[in-house]
């Protein structure tokens, strides 16, 4: 069957849609298994709404709401040493009336090792459980804050899935608007140890973890960040990893936000190459 021809402007439009829908497609086939549990909304939020609320919840400490987390990580390690990390976590924001200000958070690693050339048996287990809390206290506005706190317990089945000890870690979060769609944001995170196990290390470092966010069209954005790790009980030692992050909001209301990301350690690498990381996020307003 042969199609008439159609005005050149409305094949544009056309080819303008199907590009669109192919990028949708591509994200939803890729989290197809989980996708399928999103529920349909009765309206769509436009661009500019929804670019100050939907992807700032999962990276951007000072914008709080509720959701379910989860992650996987694949670590490449020398001597074709693989760790497979699947990470579930959530987090509940309330406040008075409309006001979510305050956030409790929860989160538990799952662990598979491979041993690769160094030998020994496949390992599986489960790592240490993970509290938190957290306040802002000016979430709106060009530049917001809030301070919160983390308490992990050595609830790892293995010692290498874990610290071993209980740490407390105080934190700062910061977001600032640059320009319309680009955010700086990040954690300043003190973590010490109040209590170790027989044989374990005592826990005392400081995280710096800046993140530059872009906004684009088609609700998609772009993250680029550095972790930077002092570790106080090693000669002050300094670790810094470069992270790159790609994702997109899914669902009517824009309700799912789907990642891909990768780290690359560029200073203190130790035993890791790179780790590639894909998620998935169901937010809750």
């Amino acid at each position: 069957m042969f199609l008439k021809p159609i005005p050149l402007l409305l094949s544009r439009r056309r080819e303008a849609a199907a590009g669109r829908g192919a990028a949708e497609w591509g994200f939803r086939l890729l989290f197809a298994p989980m996708i399928v549990m999103a529920s349909a909304a009765p309206a769509q939020e436009s661009d500019s709404e929804a670019s100050s609320t939907w992807f700032n919840t999962l990276r951007d400490p000072t914008v709080l709401a509720s959701r379910l987390s989860v992650g996987y990580e694949y670590a490449d390690r020398d001597h074709g040493f693989l760790r497979n990390k699947m990470t579930v976590s959530g987090a509940y924001a309330f406040g008075a009336g409309e006001l979510r200000d305050w956030t409790i958070s929860a989160e538990l690693p799952f662990f598979h090792d491979e041993p690769g050339d160094l030998g020994g048996a496949l390992r599986n287990g489960v790592g240490d459980l993970k509290f938190g809390a957290g306040h802002v206290f000016d979430g709106v506005g060009r530049f917001r804050w809030g301070l919160g706190t983390a308490v992990s317990f050595p609830t790892a089945s293995a010692p290498e899935f874990g610290d071993g000890v209980v740490k407390l870690s105080p934190i700062v979060g910061l977001g600032v608007r640059l320009l319309p769609g680009l955010e700086l944001t990040g954690n300043l995170q003190h973590n010490t140890s109040v209590h170790e196990k027989h044989g374990r290390t005592p826990v005392h470092s400081l995280e710096v973890k800046p993140r530059l966010i872009k906004t684009w069209p088609h609700r998609l954005y772009t993250l680029v960040g550095w972790d930077s790790r002092f570790n106080f009980e090693d000669a002050n030692a300094y670790r810094g990893v470069l992270k790159f992050e790609v994702g997109k909001a899914l669902g009517l209301q824009q309700q799912w936000v789907a990642f891909l990301g990768c780290d690359v350690p560029v200073v203190n690498a130790g035993r890791d190459d790179f780790s590639l990381k894909v998620g998935l996020n169901r937010v809750f307003r």
